[in-house]
């Protein structure tokens, strides 16, 4: 029971000191701002050239700037290149699609076309003739039509005479 005491106590302890130790530290740390200093430089100054002498932190800041945004520009750019050949793929797979649609529809009007005529020459040739349309039907009519006229004619003439 006193080896349990024993290693609760020292489990308090030890979590005490992980809660309480970054308070410490944050006391003990310089909270004031970093200073960045950016210095104008003519030749003839301290240093060998003319320009901008920065502090490290502000030349770290700034390069850190730079590397960041040519990393997000870069992967912007990837971005836009992957939606454009996406887009493009998908542009060129709707068209195959369209033209296979088209000849679907051109194929299937043609093949109603062709089942139509075979149709109208199947009706045309296999149905019954009508009977008006009957070879004997139409010598019997053209031979009563011709003794008709004949008769008619001859009539004609003994009446005129």
């Amino acid at each position: 029971m006193r080896n349990k005491i024993i290693s609760i106590i020292s489990m308090l302890t030890l979590a005490m000191a992980i809660i309480v130790s970054p308070i410490a530290r944050a006391d003990e740390i310089n909270l004031s701002p970093r200073y960045e200093a950016v210095s104008p430089l003519s030749k003839g100054d301290i240093a060998p050239f003319s320009g901008i002498l920065f502090s490290k932190d502000l030349a770290a800041k700034i390069e850190a700037e730079r590397k960041t945004m040519i990393a997000i520009k870069l992967c912007d750019s990837k971005v836009n290149a992957s939606v454009l050949l996406a887009k493009s793929e998908l542009q060129l797979n709707l068209d195959i699609l369209a033209g296979k649609q088209s000849a679907l529809q051109t194929k299937h009007t043609d093949t109603v076309a062709v089942k139509d005529s075979q149709i109208k020459f199947l009706q045309k040739n296999y149905m019954p003739v009508p009977w008006y349309e009957s070879p004997t039907f139409l010598v019997t009519v053209g031979i009563l039509t011709g003794i008709g006229l004949s008769l008619g004619a001859a009539h004609l003439v003994k009446t005129v005479r």
